[in-house]
């Protein structure tokens, strides 16, 4: 099977569970990582996501001495803006599917309007109205 070049667009859950070591997550992760990392894809987050990958693993930075932007940027991950369009469908999908978080919106949003593959763990991205406007994979966590 022929490598993906789509970009990788990470939510919130997928970068706080390798960063953390989620041996589950981060084997089926790590691949995708590693394609970006070498140059081989693009890897893209939000900034609303890497704000809330900062606060939910702030401890494990600071034993880094480093912060997230710091990691993503190592990672070849680049941090994207939020604009007009972004924000109104981000507000879209918060409207069609109300279990999305904000932070989950505007991952969906950045991945729909860069024509990207969104890697997430929160089963709320697996709903029709997501899937019909951005390729998905749900990594799963261990039991």
């Amino acid at each position: 099977m022929k490598p993906e070049r789509k970009p990788a667009a990470f939510d919130t859950s997928v970068v706080v569970a390798a960063l953390l070591r989620d041996k589950t997550l981060l084997s089926q992760l790590e691949p995708v990582l590693q394609s970006v990392k070498d140059g081989r894809r693009p890897g893209l987050m939000s900034f609303v996501n890497a704000t809330e990958v900062q606060y939910v693993a702030a401890e494990v930075f600071s034993r880094m001495g480093q912060d997230v932007f710091d990691i993503l940027k190592e990672l070849r991950i680049e941090v994207g803006g939020v604009n007009k369009a972004q924000a109104l469908l981000a507000a879209d999908a918060k409207r069609k599917v109300p279990d999305l978080s904000l932070g989950d919106a505007f991952a969906f949003s950045l991945a729909a309007m860069r024509d990207a593959r969104l890697f997430t763990s929160d089963p709320g991205f697996d709903h029709p109205w997501i899937r019909a406007r951005t390729a998905v994979t749900l990594l799963r966590r261990a039991r």
